[in-house]
């Protein structure tokens, strides 16, 4: 099962904190977003148990965490979605600049996330998106050569879109590297 954890970070701290989550293992990638909450980390192919255990150990041991919520990726597979992709990776090299990137946090009304999923995956701007438990139902990664683009991909392609009630777009700032299993050991043999 995989998931993503939004953090709140006391200010100063969010280097920090985003390194120990990919050294600690816990997160395979993190960003740095502008909105309601200042990161966000990947975790992947982990159970309900496993990730209870490593994000409480962990996260309460890291200083600078003033609060965390954590939504389980949904398959589309499991919703008859058949071979639409599903969860934002991370893994996508950053973008030479001027691109910018952003995270779209989409709620929709109870009936509607398959249909707009598979619209979403129509255009290019698009470049990510993952089905999420909790308050937050859908989470799509964006890009643009400025924050116009963005604006309009968000009004365009996302929000014009029948059974998208809400959304609310945070930039990324800054990302870890991407971090693979064959990094972790290759880190932990030195």
């Amino acid at each position: 099962m995989d998931a993503y954890t939004f953090l709140k970070i006391k200010p100063g701290l969010g280097n920090t904190v985003m390194n120990t989550l990919v050294e600690t293992g816990i997160a395979r990638r993190v960003v740095a977003v502008t909105g309601k909450v200042d990161l966000v980390a990947r975790i992947e192919d982990v159970s309900v148990d496993e990730l209870g255990t490593s994000l409480l150990d962990t996260l309460g041991g890291i200083g600078g965490i003033k609060s965390s919520v954590t939504s389980f990726v949904v398959s589309l597979r499991d919703l008859g979605g058949g071979s639409v992709s599903w969860g934002i990776p991370f893994t996508i090299p950053p973008p030479p600049p001027p691109i910018l990137q952003a995270l779209v946090f989409v709620k929709l009304d109870s009936t509607a996330s398959l249909t707009v999923v598979k619209a979403m995956t129509k255009s290019k701007a698009i470049v990510a998106l993952a089905l999420l438990t909790g308050d937050i139902d859908l989470m799509v990664q964006v890009r643009g050569r400025n924050l116009g683009e963005i604006g309009k991909t968000v009004f365009k392609n996302i929000r014009s879109i029948p059974g998208v009630t809400s959304t609310s777009t945070s930039v990324i700032l800054r990302s870890t590297p991407h971090v693979t299993s064959k990094t972790r050991t290759k880190k932990k043999a030195r």
